[in-house]
């Protein structure tokens, strides 16, 4: 049986050639490549060379690996804003504001930073002690007062005026301190020290214009406070809803405290493990690196933290998969809203590696429905900020006014080029079907020489079979 390729009329397997010198003197068993498969070859090679080029091309983009190659410490010191760091005293003192550390100290800086705040054990089941209300207000009370402490320069001493807790509230939160009782010396020493400070503060509540040196040296114990009602306000988040008043807490404490975040702490992720195991990566600070698809501008509700407006970025991250997640961040970065059409999706006529790849830091919250257009779905949220480009200036960014390139002109030499490749191109695709038409004929002709060897007569096929039988 011959199998006619679906190029042309000629067989699959060749054809077979007389040869004297055979063994038997018939014809050999050797077959001839047909003329019509070396065409056929060269269409495959140059196919194959085309998707070699194309897969080139991709696998220079560096977001390709990153997802699973992380980047080394040196080379992620850039993305970290020593200014973000609150500057926090050592173990033995509670000094008040302290200036920012360079950048050369900034690892020294953060690692204090966790150190203290888990100097006070006693934060959470002091927190936890409180009902909903005194929670809520000493949210209110401590954002605006750790901005103050984490000013980079003491001499900048910008005023605020007291909001949260009152004087009763302050009295209350020394009255469940002091019922915890701790039994070690040193957290006992801790307590009493905080429980001094809370009646310093009973002196200011309710006061305008509070600067940072009418507060007490209340450093450490505050954020961790602030530590402690930040996972009692993730607890209460509702996963697999929209936003309701429960997750209100959650979502504008972690947006103030946004610049706290370091990229030294996260770990690169995807959308789906986050949409498996949202118990596991609850509150987990993570690192996310994909393409920005789509950017709005929300102007916030009324809130504690003191958030007024906050951006609400589509990325799909570069794990290979489809699937969006969202990011909650207070700011957008000018460079990123340079790209931003009208309906927020980035311009898609510049670079694509460069204009919409992002890298953010935050931490994930709950998985929130929407609409998408297979129907209902649903997408990991995170809440943290995005990080300043290390790779690309603002200028390659700003896509809709691009520097102005100079034109390129086309020599003669080039136009001579352009003319031989299209003279070349016309001849070789005339040659090619020239080469089947005649090989679609000569196969036509070799099956009527066959069928009159065979003395097979088509007429009779034609004929009536009762007329034939008779």
């Amino acid at each position: 049986m011959r199998i006619p390729s679906q190029f042309n009329d000629s067989s699959l397997y060749g054809t077979r050639s007389s040869d004297p010198r055979s063994r038997d003197g018939g014809p050999s068993s050797r077959r001839r490549v047909p003329p019509s498969g070396i065409s056929r070859r060269l269409i495959r090679l140059a196919v194959a060379f085309a998707l070699i080029i194309v897969v080139m091309r991709q696998a220079r983009q560096p977001g390709l690996y990153e997802v699973f190659f992380t980047a080394s410490p040196d080379a992620v010191s850039e993305d970290v804003d020593s200014k973000s760091l609150i500057a926090l005293p050592n173990s033995n003192t509670l000094p008040g504001p302290v200036a920012s550390p360079t950048n050369d100290e900034s690892q020294k800086t953060a690692r204090e930073s966790n150190s203290i705040t888990n100097l006070w054990t006693d934060a959470r089941p002091w927190v936890a002690s409180m009902d909903l209300a005194l929670q809520r207000d000493w949210i209110k009370t401590l954002v605006p007062i750790e901005g103050q402490l984490s000013r980079p320069n003491a001499s900048d001493n910008a005023s605020f005026d007291w909001e949260g807790v009152s004087t009763q509230q302050i009295a209350k939160s020394s009255e469940l301190l002091t019922q915890l009782r701790p039994s070690q010396p040193e957290r006992k020493a801790m307590a009493e020290r905080v429980i001094e400070q809370l009646n310093q503060l009973s002196n200011i509540a309710g006061q305008s214009d509070i600067t940072a040196d009418q507060l007490p040296p209340m450093a450490a114990w505050a954020t961790a406070t602030l530590d402690a009602l930040d996972q009692e306000a993730l607890s209460r988040v509702q996963d697999g809803t929209f936003w309701t008043n429960d997750d209100s807490d959650a979502f504008y404490l972690q947006l103030a405290r946004s610049e706290r975040l370091s990229i030294r702490d996260a770990s690169s992720i995807g959308t789906l493990p986050l949409l498996q195991q949202p118990d596991v990566y609850q509150g987990q600070t993570l690192q996310i690196i994909g393409l920005l698809q789509l950017a709005e501008k929300v102007e916030a509700k009324s809130n504690r933290s003191g958030i007024r407006e906050y951006w609400k970025l589509w990325i799909v991250p570069n794990d290979g998969g489809v699937r969006p997640l969202i990011m909650m961040v207070p700011s957008l970065p000018t460079s990123y809203q340079n790209i931003l059409l009208a309906d927020g999706t980035p311009n898609r006529k510049g670079n694509r590696d460069v204009s919409n790849q992002l890298k953010c830091v935050g931490r994930f919250v709950k998985r929130l429905p929407y609409r998408s257009s297979v129907g209902a779905d649903i997408a990991p949220v995170l809440i943290g900020r995005v990080l300043t480009p290390a790779r690309a200036s603002a200028q390659s960014l700003d896509l809709n006014n691009p520097a102005p390139q100079p034109a390129q002109q086309i020599t003669t030499a080039g136009w001579i080029g352009i003319l031989v490749t299209v003279i070349a191109g016309i001849m070789i695709a005339a040659g090619l079907m020239l080469r089947a038409a005649k090989e679609s004929k000569r196969t036509r002709k070799l099956r009527q020489n066959a069928m009159e060897q065979a003395g097979f007569d088509p007429r009779v096929l034609q004929s009536d079979p009762s007329k034939t039988a008779e």
